[in-house]
């Protein structure tokens, strides 16, 4: 059956499935795409640029408690979070949008996640809590603070010699 399948029969099928797909694409109710649009457009209208500001401000509160805790170390991406505290992210992030939008409330049980949100990041920055290391990551800040001077030196000739 296949190998008697000439291209006069391809022509034919694709000719047919063509037919097929205008029809329904013309036959169709335009009014429900035309709805959708305007819920679309009502949507995007009401978005604004604050609002991807405070979804980073909420990755850049995150990345600062990592790095206060002098034990974890943060991606080199500034955008990036270890995959355990996005739902910290996300949570604090729809708490801030509430905030400013105003007329929303939130409920019990999303203020409840948000404080232990909160209560897990100052368990990070206290360096109770270690997260998860990026594979090229930046240490962050140090217990005693930054460190001058001369480094000591590992391999000197006389530690070196006999070898």
């Amino acid at each position: 059956f296949f190998l008697g399948f000439t291209a006069a029969a391809h022509a034919v099928a694709a000719g047919l499935l063509l037919a097929v797909t205008l029809g329904c694409h013309f036959a169709r109710d335009k009014r429900e795409a035309a709805r959708w649009d305007e819920k679309e457009k009502a949507f995007t209208l009401n978005m604004s640029e604050e609002h991807f500001v405070d979804i980073s401000s909420a990755i850049a509160r995150i990345r600062a408690e990592i790095a206060a805790s002098g034990v974890n170390t943060l991606d080199v991406d500034h955008s990036k979070i270890p995959r355990e505290l996005k739902d910290c992210a996300l949570v604090l992030a729809v708490e801030i949008l509430a905030a400013r939008l105003g007329d929303f409330k939130i409920s019990d049980a999303l203020s409840k996640r948000a404080d232990e949100a909160r209560a897990t990041l100052l368990r990070i920055a206290d360096g109770s809590l270690p997260v998860s290391r990026p594979l090229f990551g930046i240490a962050g800040a140090r217990p005693k603070g930054f460190e001058y001077g001369r480094g000591s030196k590992a391999a000197t000739s006389k530690s070196l010699e006999g070898l």
